[in-house]
């Protein structure tokens, strides 16, 4: 037993560095679901479809697990869709494997083409005729905390980046293409910019020699609209909202969302309640 148990944790922890990171972000909940065979995936080869509305975002990386071919990534995401009840997926960045990462990683759109309502998330109601853009700068918990840097475009300041923090920013001068930052060293990020367009910068710290260095990511848009949104939430819960069938509003915390079934978290006389409720007994989800 004592021989196996080093080979036990090496196989779990095998599985675990071949699991795929999946993170999905919900704006809308639809209560029906689609089959998954019936997903309809539009990649960045194929004109996305007159009319749809965005229910939310996945993205899906990883390093080195395994079934990380093209074609399981996107079934991937298609799980994620049906769980929120999307009926197509609108991929909107591809990673092919390199010589640092040996699978496929994508960003998608979870769609709704059964709706018209917004077909992208914007932050701001920016006109296409402004003759500024709007970068949305943001940095969510993690390393590094006691390091703050300044973020720069060009010549210009943006703004001094803390842990967990944002702040959007008007530009007026498009034509500087490089974000940066400096702590131990300066760290260059180029951004192509366009008037009347918003942006979203992830920022964050990696690891340095002595006291950490900038990282800065530009986040594709509906990524972003989603990630900057929970950092501006901070700590404050606000419940979710479900509309059941029969007229009934339940307040509470969405924990988990299944094909069949939603678990929630609900506060009955003061006490905490962990539930199921049915896809099929819910008429609309709101999610605060």
């Amino acid at each position: 037993m004592k021989k196996l148990f080093p080979v036990i944790i090496m196989m779990a922890t095998l599985c675990y560095s071949c699991s795929p990171r999946i993170t999905t972000y919900a704006h809308k909940i639809n209560a029906k679901t689609t089959s998954v065979k019936d997903i309809k995936v539009y990649d960045l080869s194929t004109q996305e479809p007159d009319k749809y509305e965005v229910l939310g975002a996945v993205k899906i990386k990883g390093r080195g697990w395994l079934n990380c071919e093209y074609k399981s990534v996107v079934n991937k995401a298609k799980l994620e869709a049906q769980k929120i009840g999307g009926n197509s997926i609108v991929i909107t960045n591809h990673f092919k494997p390199d010589e640092y990462n040996t699978c496929h990683r994508i960003n998608a759109k979870i769609t709704d083409t059964n709706s018209n309502g917004i077909k992208d998330m914007k932050l701001t109601d920016i006109p296409d005729s402004a003759n500024y853009s709007v970068i949305h700068l943001y940095r969510p918990p993690g390393r590094g905390a006691i390091v703050t840097y300044q973020v720069n475009l060009g010549d210009n300041a943006l703004w001094r980046i803390r842990h967990n923090s944002y702040n959007s920013v008007n530009v007026e001068n498009i034509n500087d293409s490089i974000l940066w930052a400096q702590t131990e060293v300066k760290v260059e990020t180029p951004i192509k910019i366009e008037k009347g367009k918003e942006y979203f910068v992830k920022c964050g710290v990696s690891t340095g020699i002595f006291f950490g260095r900038p990282h800065m990511e530009v986040v594709n848009n509906n990524i972003g609209y989603f990630e900057y949104k929970k950092i501006k939430k901070g700590n404050i819960k606000r419940m979710d909202t479900i509309i059941t069938t029969d007229g009934k509003e339940i307040r509470c915390f969405i924990k988990e969302i299944e094909k069949d079934r939603v678990r929630i978290l609900v506060y009955r006389n003061g006490k905490k309640s962990k539930e199921d409720i049915n896809r099929s007994d819910i008429k609309e989800i709101k999610i605060k």
